[in-house]
């Protein structure tokens, strides 16, 4: 009777100390996310949200000209921007399931061109690629959990994505793939 007891003791010991592992392995185990799934949906309702630099209001040329930087559009951007200026520079990498590594960069405001629009680096997405190649999808994914990353760090930043104005990269080609993209 007593080695049926020690028996039911080690089993039911055995039992509990399975389901505290597997309890602990389930709480542990980090969600995969793929970034081909409704990132892009998700990403592109966020930049639905967010201004960019072709959206800038203009003066008219018989005021001078350029970028009206006295319209709520570019005073919100430019306190945005004040506001977010000491958790800057951001720099993070990560790496997209399709084995693309995404680095992401945003310099610091004495840096910038302009106090009313945030520079934006996504490096890693070939941004010349043809719609036709193969790669083109995971390129795009890649651009786009960048921007995740981007919208989140701003969001982390208590920065409204309606109050700032985004600088998808300095060069025209990377601005004008980053807006279609995002589209």
């Amino acid at each position: 009777m007593e080695r049926r007891k020690i028996i039911f003791i080690i089993v039911t010991a055995v039992l509990v100390l399975l389901i505290i592992i597997a309890g602990i392995a389930i709480l542990t185990k980090q969600p995969t996310r793929s970034v081909n799934e409704p990132t892009a949906q998700k990403v592109t309702q966020l930049a639905e949200k967010s201004a960019t630099t072709d959206e800038l209001p203009w003066l008219d040329e018989s005021q001078g000209g350029g970028v009206d930087t006295q319209a709520p559009v570019v005073k919100l951007s430019q306190a945005s921007i004040e506001k977010l200026a000491s958790q800057l520079p951001y720099n993070k990498t990560m790496t997209t399931e399709d084995g693309i590594e995404v680095e992401i960069s945003i310099p610091p405001t004495d840096i910038l061109s302009n106090d009313w629009t945030l520079l934006v680096h996504i490096f890693g997405p070939d941004y010349q690629i043809p719609k036709d190649d193969p790669e083109y999808g995971s390129m795009r994914n890649a651009f786009l959990a960048g921007a995740s990353e981007v919208y989140t760090f701003l969001g982390k930043n208590d920065i409204a994505l309606d109050t700032i104005i985004i600088d998808w990269g300095d060069r025209a080609l990377v601005r004008d793939r980053s807006v279609e993209w995002l589209k």
